[in-house]
């Protein structure tokens, strides 16, 4: 069933607090949905920002309403109890409005201020609550925002959608980036480093193309060879649209990964270890970088290679190899 309009439920809100005595608003809520029989997919339905429910948003709103309008009030925290003005509305209106409510003072100050122009407020004119409204308001700008950037995007030179999107990377956190020369840059539009050494990388390239086109597998392609490194990630950005058979190449590919593993020996495991802690220690790393590593390592729960290569055959994963190996740190390679 739809979730009712925040006024639709204001009968249903009054009815819950009928019998005169102090309900709590969890129990009041319970009421409503057994009148509207919502099911929990129902209750489950999120507002576009996805961080809070349609119908926790809308019965707050119906809360908030009868109590300014003097219909309820709330004689401890989360409790409600309805009032002698409640009840008379209940009993002598089969179906209770916004235009009800209207005929209460303290209601049509709220919703409409305190200006007292005469105008109705938006917020009560049309079925939504104020956080729906401004939530369709806000989709509605942003849509305008991405049609004004994309045609920006399409009358500024290409190098300017590079620019933007590795400076986008970096707003994002995903380290310091670097635009690559075009005379020299066989492909890749730009470099992340994510690491202050510089060792774990990102590279990508920024396609701008006509929104009615598509990128192919082949551009994936030729992307993935002009990529100098097999052990790092490619990030393909364009403001077209990706084909089939382009989703299905990114979907597949290599697998690489390089991690620390346990050498299986508690011993071992006790030498390596410090045997890493010293070399940090001559790295020229400070000591707070050093106790941060330290700190992160302690969440760390690390298996063996043959774990690990055992784990990624289960997963689906065919050709897994260690191509690398020295003391903990190893190279696991797959294909899927």
């Amino acid at each position: 069933m739809p979730i009712p309009k925040y006024f639709q439920m204001y009968n249903s809100f009054l009815r819950s607090l009928s019998d005169g005595q102090k309900h709590a608003f969890s129990d009041t809520k319970n009421q409503v949905i057994r009148d509207f029989n919502l099911s929990e997919a129902d209750l489950a339905e999120l507002l576009p920002s996805g961080r809070q429910s349609v119908f926790t948003n809308r019965i707050g709103w119906c809360r908030t309403y009868l109590k300014k309008a003097g219909l309820i009030e709330s004689p401890s925290r989360a409790h409600f109890i309805i009032t002698d003005a409640g009840k008379r509305i209940l009993d002598t209106v089969d179906e209770i409005t916004n235009d009800t409510l209207r005929q209460f003072p303290s209601f049509v100050e709220f919703v409409d201020g305190e200006a007292g122009d005469g105008q109705v407020s938006p917020s009560v004119q049309n079925d939504e609550t104020p956080q729906e409204t401004l939530e369709r308001v806000y989709g509605e700008l942003n849509n305008v925002l991405k049609d004004e950037l994309l045609t920006r995007i399409h009358q500024s030179p290409s190098e300017f959608f590079e620019r933007f999107v590795v400076r986008l990377m970096e707003k994002m956190g995903y380290g310091r980036g670097e635009v690559t020369q075009r005379t020299r840059d066989a492909g890749i539009d730009g470099i992340m480093y994510q690491d202050k050494l510089g060792f774990d990388r990102i590279y990508i390239q920024a396609k701008r193309k006509d929104l009615n086109t598509t990128v192919g597998r082949p551009d994936l392609q030729r992307f993935w060879g002009a990529i100098p490194e097999r052990n790092t990630r490619g990030l393909f950005v364009t403001t077209a649209k990706f084909s089939p058979d382009a989703k299905q190449f990114a979907e597949g590919g290599l697998f690489v990964n390089y991690d620390q593993f346990c050498a299986g020996q508690a011993v071992l495991d006790d030498w390596f270890d410090s045997y890493w802690e010293s070399q940090l220690a001559g790295s020229g790393l400070t000591e707070h970088d050093i106790a941060l590593w330290k700190e992160r390592r302690k969440l760390d729960r690390e298996c063996s290679v043959e774990e690990e290569t055992a784990m990624l055959c289960k997963s689906g994963f065919k050709s897994v190899k260690c191509v690398y190996s020295y003391q903990k740190f190893s190279v696991i390679i797959a294909i899927k």
